[in-house]
């Protein structure tokens, strides 16, 4: 005789399994029943959470901060990095996080003491901020009161464009206060040249020279004066930003060629842009009536540089542009964010399973003991105590 130990291995096929169900339908009923009503229980009790949503694009104004010209319709730099990411990096940034805290008295809603670092981790495990492939930054916050995360996002957004605002006042003015201060110092320096000039001139009679050498003059000055503007930007960019930024090597590099391009002579000698012809083969007084020339027209040209520059500063620090266009404003979010009652009824139905599933297995290993041990208890002829 085979002893029955509940289900029989060999008989395990598609009917034996429904006729399983079938049997223990109870049961599974009863459990799936009781975790569907406990889903609906949990959905009732448990505290929503609202995710309200923004959309901004950026604009050109952020480039001030950076060193770029604003009027350029290209937003990529030539440091390989979008003006995109410059905006989520700044919109994440600890100051607009603490700005947004104090406002809304997040420690006291997330129930954080005297822990400033838990409150800006909390917050931004909230905020949410993505890119997509449109240039467009979505901007969302999840909170458990729907016009509270309205309002933070939009908050966030109007701080974002204070902050940058004030960014740009300052890199503004103190741009223009270096300005004035180059702008009255070339404005010095270039009457005493002129003075020397005509003084040189009465003195000597000088007061032409070839054309080709004018020529030279007037291309070498604009070079050297283009040198100085380069200098003056790659000091500006530097009072704002470590020696490391892309942009300060940039300048460095032009800087270092334009040297190349004055120092070195040409390996055609009748080029008049060369340097050296400035000074090869000519008499003293010449030479003389040269570098006042060439003075004159690097400090010439160098002030309608700096007259720009400064009329320029004057108009970045009085303006007040956006540095983002919102495109959709946030607003109370009328859908709970979460629960959601689906995926909670459908966790608790695969839980319910198992969990019947178990409670099967259990009884048919109970039931396949007992009929073992008086299958037992037949073959010896006796009976033994059930325990």
């Amino acid at each position: 005789m085979i002893l029955k130990t509940g289900i029989d291995i060999r008989e395990k096929d598609i009917g034996s399994y429904w006729s399983l169900v079938i049997r223990h339908r109870r049961v599974i009923y009863y459990t799936i029943s009781f975790f569907v009503i406990l889903s609906f229980i949990q959905f009732i009790f448990t505290k929503p959470a609202y995710k309200a949503h923004a959309t901004i694009v950026p604009t050109t104004t952020f480039n001030i901060v950076l060193g770029e010209n604003p009027s350029a319709n290209n937003l990529l730099f030539n440091t390989g990095m979008t003006i995109l990411y410059y905006h989520a990096a700044l919109l994440r940034s600890r100051r607009l996080a603490e700005r947004v805290i104090q406002k809304y008295d997040l420690m006291a809603v997330y129930h954080i003491k005297n822990n400033d670092d838990d409150a800006i981790n909390r917050y931004n495990k909230n905020l949410g901020i993505s890119i997509d492939d449109n240039g467009l930054i979505h901007i969302t916050y999840i909170d458990n009161n729907p016009n509270r995360a309205a309002e933070i996002v939009n908050e966030l957004i109007a701080s974002f464009n204070d902050f940058v605002s004030s960014l740009i006042t300052t890199k503004a003015g103190a741009t223009r206060e270096f300005m004035e201060k180059q702008l009255k110092r070339n404005f010095t320096n270039l009457s005493e040249l002129e003075d020397s000039m005509r003084a040189y001139q009465e003195r000597t009679g000088i007061y032409a020279l070839p054309s080709q050498i004018e020529e030279a003059i007037i291309a070498t000055a604009a070079i050297e004066s283009q040198l100085i503007t380069v200098e003056i930007n790659k000091y500006i960019t530097q009072e704002y930003s470590s020696p490391g930024n892309p942009l300060v090597q940039n300048w460095s590099v032009n800087a270092s060629q334009l040297n190349k391009i004055l120092s070195q002579p040409l390996a055609d000698e009748s080029d008049s842009t060369a340097y050296h012809l400035l000074s090869k083969n000519l008499p003293r007084l010449a030479v003389n009536y040269i570098r006042l020339k060439r003075g004159i027209a690097i400090q010439e040209s160098l002030r309608v540089y700096l007259a720009q520059s400064y009329e320029m500063a004057k108009m970045d620090e009085k303006r007040n542009l956006p540095s983002c266009i919102v495109i959709e404003s946030a607003v109370p979010p009328l859908r709970r964010f979460r629960p959601k009652i689906l995926t909670i009824l459908y966790m608790n139905i695969f839980t319910g399973m198992i969990i019947a599933g178990l409670l099967i297995m259990v009884i048919e290993y109970n039931r396949g003991a007992r009929r073992g041990k008086a299958d037992f208890e037949d073959i010896r002829g006796s009976k033994f105590p059930v325990q």
